[in-house]
């Protein structure tokens, strides 16, 4: 996920705007009684960062990812996207935000086995509105990237497992040209129980004001 604004903080200093952040977000799922998955969850990922969620199983991570991704809403607390409250978006904004600006890589891939490698990267952008020409090129940028150029025209049947999954990471960030991605910061959020429990980044924030 990429592209962040900026806003202006006192002396008309530009302040960069993350491009996600959640503010006390929680998760309710009915039932007797109620499953609270996310408990006033409270983080920022800023443009070009890498975060690692982790946690047992059950401990929220799933959850906090469904809300990053705009997936799914908190049932309380705020999740906004380059500072845009997601709440207060409507379904064909939020279709055209993932669109643009959220790419997936899931477990199972979820490949199109009738398309190429190519064309699966692709249609990830058709989406959002690339031309196709731009499309096909784009796409064999992002292979290159994993090193699958090469295996471009052959279908996800032909594949190993690892190479099927580079071909998910592709898709997912065919089209992202921010070079900020290069310059990420190491980062993991730990989760217990539906909340966050530790957060490396604040602690070297801690360690750093000493």
């Amino acid at each position: 996920m990429t592209a962040a604004g900026t806003a202006l903080a006192g002396g008309d200093v530009p302040v960069p705007v993350p491009v996600l952040e959640l503010e006390r977000a929680s998760k309710v799922y009915p039932g007797s009684p109620p499953v609270r998955a996310l408990d006033q969850a409270s983080l920022a990922v800023a443009a070009g960062e890498l975060v690692a969620v982790a946690g047992p199983s059950g401990s929220g991570k799933s959850t906090l990812l469904h809300l990053m991704g705009t997936l799914d809403k908190p049932t309380a607390g705020t999740v906004r996207i380059t500072g845009i409250d997601v709440a207060r978006m409507t379904d064909r904004e939020l279709a055209g935000l993932r669109a643009a600006r959220i790419g997936f890589v899931f477990q199972q891939f979820f490949l199109a086995e009738h398309q190429s490698v190519l064309g699966n990267v692709a249609d990830r952008l058709l989406y959002a509105g690339v031309r196709r020409g731009t499309r096909r090129w784009l796409a064999i940028q992002a292979l290159d990237r994993v090193g699958l150029a090469h295996k471009a025209a052959a279908r996800p049947t032909q594949l190993s497992g690892d190479e099927r999954q580079r071909v998910a990471i592709a898709r997912a960030v065919a089209g992202t040209h921010d070079h900020a991605v290069a310059a990420r910061t190491r980062r993991r959020i730990e989760m217990l129980d539906g909340h966050i429990v530790a957060d490396t980044s604040l602690a070297a924030g801690r360690a750093a004001a000493r």
